[in-house]
């Protein structure tokens, strides 16, 4: 029998004293980032960064064993992970930073890229001026453009050291917004491909009706209409 109750009832007692990182996922409906150990059929062990939405615990009365509930980014079904299994969590905190007093308005055309210096963060530019106008945990945009510049991924291919080359071109919807529902994972690696990717099917994607950023990761709306036009 499996029981949806707060996680505060179902520590156990040996270790009420010492916070477990588990304790940390608190808020339903907040983003985590929580690093998971897992084996494999041979006992090997290895941790896996997961980031997503808590959505709450199970606990499993019969077995005696608590999870928690997370849907990670771009899905909407959660999945359990077992309390015991989680060895460090946090959480994805939001913010938004203009760049030297600098205005941005919604509907403006920007181009978003990863910050470089920012552990979980990302720079507007002005498409028109290319002056950096803020730099945000989050960003929505609309009627959007995937860009990247073969000479910049050249240099970071040759040179084995990042530098900013690759960025989505839109208009602005919204920041620190939530994460919204039905979008795909896009991937992007200069090593390996010359294009952004969407992370199903492995197909370039120029153009997406709606990209969402978060973490580490832009997200496109789940629609195979805008896949392949250039």
């Amino acid at each position: 029998m499996h029981i949806a109750i707060p996680l505060s009832m179902i520590r156990e007692p040996n270790r009420i004293s010492s916070k477990h990182p588990a304790d940390l996922l608190d808020t339903p409906g907040e983003y985590y980032e929580v690093t998971i150990l897992e084996s494999n059929d041979f006992g090997d062990e290895s941790h896996v960064v997961i980031r997503g939405e808590f959505r709450g615990w199970d606990y499993d009365s019969d077995r005696g064993i608590a999870y928690a509930i997370i849907a990670k980014m771009g899905e909407t079904r959660g999945y359990e992970y077992h309390r015991e299994d989680i060895v460090a969590v946090k959480q994805v905190e939001k913010f938004f930073e203009p760049y030297k007093g600098r205005e941005i308005s919604i509907g403006q055309r920007v181009d978003i890229y990863k910050n470089l210096h920012l552990d979980n963060g990302y720079s507007i530019r002005c498409s028109k001026t290319g002056l950096v106008l803020a730099h945000c945990s989050t960003v929505l945009l609309k009627n959007a453009s995937f860009h990247v510049s073969e000479s910049g991924r050249q240099k970071t291919v040759k040179e084995k050291r990042k530098r900013v080359h690759a960025y989505v071109r839109g208009e602005l919807v919204a920041v620190n917004t939530e994460f919204p529902q039905d979008f795909v994972k896009v991937l992007y690696n200069p090593y390996l491909t010359e294009f952004f990717l969407d992370s199903t099917t492995r197909d370039p994607i120029y153009q997406a009706d709606e990209v969402f950023f978060m973490g580490r990761h832009a997200y496109r709306k789940n629609r195979d209409i805008n896949l392949f036009s250039n």
